[in-house]
Order: C-alpha cells, then sequence, then structure tokens
C-alpha cells in the first residue's frame, strides 16, 4: 500500500511563494554593490588595457628582398618578433627571399647587464641605441648567436633586422638579466619612448588579473553565504563535494583525452575538417588577408572556429592542428562543466546539483569533449540563455530583470554565432514574454513591469551580439538570419540530395547561383509532398531520437528515472502541482512550447543531417534535467513521503539512489562505452 504524505499546508499563495531553501537565500545588498563594483573596475581596466596595448610592438617592414631595400612587400605592427610572427604576415605562405626589420623602444624596468639572443636561417642582427649587439651570419642549419649590454632602467632604440635566402624560414629572439634566456614579453616592445605607459601597462596586466578573480570570489559568496556552512558536518560535506569534484575532473579529463586518441581518428568525420578549415581561414582574416573571406560558408558559424584560431599557427601541420584542436576542446569542455556545476549549486540542493553536475558531465559531455566541434559551447550557451529566460519568467525585480535580460541576450546571441538554431528559442520566449505581459497588464491595469524592461534587455542585447554578423549576411546573402542549412537544405527529403543539387552552383560565401524558384522553399514543399510522407519523416525522425539515445552516450536511463519519479511526485501532490500550474502558466507554457518546438524541428531535420539527431537533441538534455531537479527540490514536493508498509520512501532516497547509479556507472560500464562510441554525431 502507498499512502502519499504531504508536510506542506495546502493554500495557493503558500505554495507559489515557497522556495528550496538553497533557492530563496540570497547575498545582501552590499554584496551587488561590491560585485558590481569589482566586475565595474574590472572591465575599466579591460579598457584601459586594450588602449595602453595599442602602442606595443615594434614598427615591421617587410622588404621582398633579402638586402632590406626594395619595394615593401607588407609592414605593420607587430606585437612580437617570432617565426610565428612572420609566417602571420605573409599568410603563412612566405615567399623564397625577404627581409624583415623591426624598429620601435625597448621598454628596461631594472638596470643590468643584459644577454640577447637570436635564432635564424640566415643572416640576423639586433642593435640597440644604434650599438650592435647580436650578429648571427647564420648557416646550413640553424644557428644561435649571443651579445651583452649594459642597459640602465628607461627606454631605448631597438633594431631587429633579419633575411632569408631560401629553404624554410626561422628567427627568434630572446633575452635574460641573470638565468635562462626567454622570449622578450611583448610589454617591453613599444612604437613609443614612453617609459611609464609601458609600466603601466604591466600592473593593469597584474590588476586585471586579481580583479577579475575578485569579481568570481565575490560571485562564489552567495552560495557559500547560503547557509551550507551552520555547521562543521555541513563544511565537511563541502569539501568532499569539492574533492570529489576535483577528482572526477582529473577523471574526466583522461578519459576525454583517451577517447579523442582511440576513438576520434579521422578529422573528416563530423565536419570537423570544416572547423579546423574556418579556424585557419580566420586565423588568416585576423593578420591581414585582403580581402577577407566569410567563414564557415553560412553552412558553419564562427564563433567556435575563432576560438581554435587562438590555437592555430602556420608552422603546425593538419594532423598537428586536429589534435591540438583536440587538446583545447577537452579544456574548454572542463572549464564549461565547472561553471554549469556551479550554477546547479546556485540553484539546488547539494545532492540533487551534484547528481545533475555528474549526468551532464558523464552522460554526453565526456562522449564529445574529444572532437573538434562546436557542439559543447553550443550547449553551455544554450543553457545559459535558457536559464536566462526561466528566471525572466519567473520574477518580477526590476533590476534583475534587466541584468537576466542582458545576459540571456547575449548567452542567447553567442549561441547563435556558434550554432544557428536559437532564432525559433528566441521567438518563442519573446512571444510568451508578451502575452503574459499583455494578461498582467489587463488583470492589474498598470504600466511597465521588470518583464518588460528585461524583454527589451534581451532583445536589444542579442542585437548587439548578433549584428555584424547578420548585417553582412543581409549585404552579401540578401537576408539577415541567412544560413544554408536552414533557409533551403531543410526543405529537401535528404542531405546528400540537398548537396548533389545544390553544392555544384555554391560559392564559398554561401550564396546558391540559381534561380529562385529552383530552390525549395517550406510551400513547395508542402505542395509536393502527401501528409502521409511528411508525417513519416516526422516518425523516422522520433525513431532516430529514441534510438540514439538508448544506444549512443549514457545518460537515456537517467532521464527515464527522473521522468518516472517527476510523475510519481506529481500524482502524490496534484493538487499542489495544478495550483503551481496555474500560477506560473507563463513559465509552463513556455516549457510545453519550447519542448514542443525543438523535438519536432529535429525530428524533421533529422533526414538532412547525415549524422542522426543527438548533436542538436542533447543541446536541451542540460535544460530537460534542471527543469526536473528545480520541481524535485521545491516544496511540497521536496516533503513528500510514501509509506510502503512500515517504510517511509522519501525523494531523499531517489537522489541517493541516482548516486549510487551514477557511481556504478563511472566504475565499471562508463569506460567500455567511452572507448566504444563515437561521439561526433
Amino acid at each position: 500500500m502507498v499512502n502519499p504524505r504531504r508536510n506542506v499546508k495546502s493554500g495557493r499563495r503558500c505554495i507559489a511563494d515557497t522556495e528550496p531553501p538553497e533557492m530563496h537565500k540570497r547575498p545582501g545588498l552590499r554584496l551587488w554593490h561590491a560585485l558590481a563594483l569589482a566586475i565595474g573596475m574590472w572591465a575599466g581596466v579591460t579598457v584601459a588595457r586594450v588602449i595602453l596595448h595599442r602602442d606595443h610592438g615594434l614598427h615591421a617592414q617587410y622588404f621582398s628582398q633579402p638586402t632590406f631595400s626594395g619595394s615593401i612587400a607588407a609592414g605593420g605592427i607587430d606585437r612580437e618578433i617570432s617565426t610565428a610572427q612572420v609566417y602571420r604576415r605573409f599568410n603563412a605562405v612566405p615567399p623564397d627571399a625577404f627581409s624583415v626589420q623591426w624598429s620601435g623602444y625597448l621598454q628596461v624596468d631594472r638596470a643590468s647587464d643584459y644577454t640577447f639572443s637570436t635564432t635564424s636561417d640566415n643572416v640576423s642582427r639586433v642593435y640597440i641605441d644604434r650599438e650592435l649587439v647580436v650578429f648571427n651570419p647564420g648557416g646550413p642549419q640553424l644557428t644561435s648567436a649571443l651579445g651583452h649590454i649594459q642597459l640602465g632602467r628607461g627606454a631605448h632604440l631597438i633594431l631587429v633586422q633579419c633575411a632569408h635566402t631560401g629553404g624554410r624560414f626561422a628567427m627568434d629572439w630572446s633575452w635574460t638579466r641573470q638565468g635562462e634566456l626567454e622570449p622578450v614579453p611583448d610589454w617591453a616592445l613599444s612604437t613609443t619612448p614612453a617609459f611609464g605607459a609601458a609600466l603601466v601597462a604591466r600592473a593593469l596586466s597584474w590588476l586585471w588579473w586579481v580583479l577579475g578573480g575578485g569579481a568570481i570570489a565575490l560571485g562564489a559568496l552567495p552560495w557559500l553565504q547560503s547557509g551550507q556552512f551552520t555547521s562543521g558536518k555541513q563544511a565537511l560535506v563541502f569539501s568532499a563535494r569539492v574533492a570529489l569534484f576535483v577528482m572526477l575532473g582529473w577523471f574526466f579529463v583522461s578519459a576525454a583525452t583517451k577517447h579523442s586518441v582511440a576513438v576520434n581518428t579521422f578529422k573528416a568525420r563530423a565536419d570537423q575538417s570544416g572547423y579546423l578549415w574556418d579556424a585557419e581561414q580566420v586565423y588568416a582574416n585576423v593578420n591581414g588577408r585582403v580581402p577577407p573571406v566569410l567563414i564557415g560558408g553560412r553552412a558553419r558559424m564562427p564563433i567556435y572556429a575563432g576560438y581554435l584560431s587562438l590555437f592555430y599557427t602556420p608552422l603546425l601541420t593538419d594532423a598537428e592542428f586536429f589534435a591540438v584542436a583536440k587538446v583545447w576542446n577537452i579544456r574548454l569542455a572542463i572549464v564549461l562543466i565547472g561553471i554549469l556545476a556551479i550554477v546547479f549549486a546556485w540553484h539546488l540542493p547539494p545532492l540533487i546539483s551534484t547528481n545533475l553536475s555528474l549526468i551532464v558531465a558523464f552522460g554526453y559531455f565526456v562522449f564529445k569533449a574529444g572532437y573538434a566541434q562546436p557542439e559543447l559551447l553550443f550547449y553551455f550557451l544554450f543553457f545559459v540563455a535558457f536559464i536566462a529566460c526561466w528566471h525572466l519568467l519567473r520574477r518580477r525585480e526590476r533590476g534583475r530583470g534587466i541584468a537576466w535580460g542582458c545576459l540571456g541576450g547575449t548567452a542567447a546571441g553567442l549561441a547563435y554565432l556558434t550554432k544557428a538554431l536559437v532564432p525559433p528559442f528566441i521567438i518563442l520566449f519573446l512571444g510568451t514574454l508578451a502575452i503574459d505581459e499583455v494578461f498582467r497588464l489587463a488583470r492589474r491595469s498598470r504600466r511597465g513591469s521588470a518583464q518588460e524592461e528585461g524583454k527589451g534587455a534581451f532583445g536589444v542585447s542579442f542585437l548587439l551580439v548578433v549584428y555584424p554578423y547578420i548585417a553582412n549576411s543581409k549585404r552579401i546573402l540578401g537576408a539577415y538570419f541567412y544560413n544554408l542549412n536552414t533557409t533551403h537544405y531543410i526543405w529537401y527529403d535528404s542531405g546528400s540530395e540537398a548537396r548533389i543539387v545544390t553544392m555544384p552552383s555554391t560559392d564559398q560565401d554561401g550564396r546558391i547561383h540559381m534561380a529562385a524558384e529552383q530552390l525549395p522553399t517550406a510551400r513547395t514543399y508542402w505542395n509536393t509532398h502527401s501528409l502521409s510522407q511528411i508525417l513519416g519523416r516526422f516518425k523516422d525522425g522520433f525513431k532516430d531520437m529514441a534510438g540514439r539515445s538508448f544506444t549512443a552516450y549514457a545518460f537515456w536511463k537517467y532521464l527515464l528515472l527522473y521522468v518516472a519519479f517527476a510523475l510519481a511526485v506529481i500524482v502524490a501532490n496534484r493538487r499542489a502541482f495544478f495550483d503551481l500550474v496555474g500560477q506560473r502558466a507563463a513559465v509552463v507554457w513556455f516549457l510545453v512550447l519550447y519542448a514542443a518546438l525543438y523535438l519536432t524541428g529535429t525530428a524533421f531535420f533529422v533526414p538532412i543531417s547525415g549524422t542522426g539527431s543527438m548533436r542538436f537533441l542533447l543541446a536541451h538534455a542540460a535544460p530537460i534535467f534542471f527543469v526536473l531537479s528545480y520541481l524535485f527540490a521545491r516544496p511540497p514536493f521536496s516533503h513528500t513521503t510514501w509509506v510502503v508498509r512500515r517504510w517511509q520512501i522519501t525523494p531523499t532516497h531517489f537522489h541517493g539512489l541516482v548516486f549510487a547509479v551514477l557511481c556504478f556507472d563511472l566504475t565499471f560500464t562508463l569506460w567500455p562505452r567511452l572507448m566504444s562510441t563515437f561521439g561526433g554525431f
């Protein structure tokens, strides 16, 4: 016999206003002011660093002849003197013969005897205060040469030269006051003799890190002060959780690295070669290619390519860059998991947030970390946008409404620039918010609200982030939100058909040179397909989602457990649940329509992707697990008790069961599955 018991008073107002203890405790106003001040100071220092950094580097002249004369092939301000910098200037293809000279000022912060060194394949020289300090004649192989000079504190004229007459180019230089040689830092190189500015820039660099760390610490204080350390036992539990996450973080990196080497061995699978190519194009654009090219051909978005370009150098081979990209995607993944764990801990009780963090990390993040793909970055940004929308629909505070709107709009904009799947979500959210506001105005007959301000902040922030990209699309391709996949390919019956028909007429910018009547649209698709064909496409898509969810990754059983338990607590608290639905109608309708929109949209898109549904479906795993976890943590659902004979069963037993299953999976089943599952699809 199962007998549900509820430990809260029934009543509409009580249920609506009651939050889990970990959710309703918020920092005081002074803490928020301190956090805002720290963020403001950090932003100010960032701007100052950018302004002062403009003078960092040396004037560079790249000559077409190896004699430091003749026509100038390239020029500008180089932040460093290195082989990689020369390759950047020549867009990764330096000529057979050329010469370079860098001139400006060397900023010395301490008087001493300095040693300088150059390593080059041909002649190189270093002049300081018009005195020759290093002369390296070069040779058939790389040659290094040293020189010494006494320098006083302040700015010193400097001229560095190198020539190249064939073979593989190399040029690097270094210095030391005492000890080992090391690269000359960029703060020591300046186009002006202003020594004080160099010292200020160096001090600001340290201050930037201090203020950034302080802002992070202040941001963590609300959670640390949320009542979790009222006893030594709670402090011990917190320490155990930190130790657990550190150990599991190490395991995550190790497992993802092993998977990237053993399973993900072919960069042409799952669009990885496309993103590596895009990263190389971003690198070339940033380093002066004229004219710059559009990134991704409007089939792939630019943010992730920009991230990978930070770690690209023309000295890397294709295989080496593939390996580097996988390493940095794993590092990005562990950072994103850490941030998500903090967000979960801020919203949920310890055990529930720990379970959620582990499900996200080892249910699917670890399977996709070792790939040169933007999916994990997109999942993270999409979840941040979702959380912001969640708070905007729930809360009425004006100041926080604007803050959540700015955060949500910015995250949604970055998510769109990572994968072009966000516009329907934005339309749905803003439409829900607008309809909810109309009903509230009708009931209360008042003007303006926190929701209205939050909606405006959301929209403005989104447009500020995406406008340069969509304006370029409008100028070149004729539509603001143009994307090959969502504009054209989706209306074909398969991705292979779409590519066979359009690729011969598609240029590198993503423009299809075909007559408009030859390209399918929603109207032509509807007119040329029967209802049974359309429904069959949806059916095949849903079958793919169910099958791949069960056979790939490791989150499916947890989703089944969470859905089953949610039904159990809802049935046990029916009145409270219906009261909650009535009072949070906007949130409920948003969640229902969001699920319906993206499930059906993903099912319809499956034939076009060529890789199945999971890459798209996983974007919604964290939101659904979060919503269910939030429901479990909210009274009266968190206080539900079932009596089975003489045993009392509570939600805590369920969360303990989930944690036990997670431990079992991590110990026995995860590794074999990880080493046999290709996570790119």
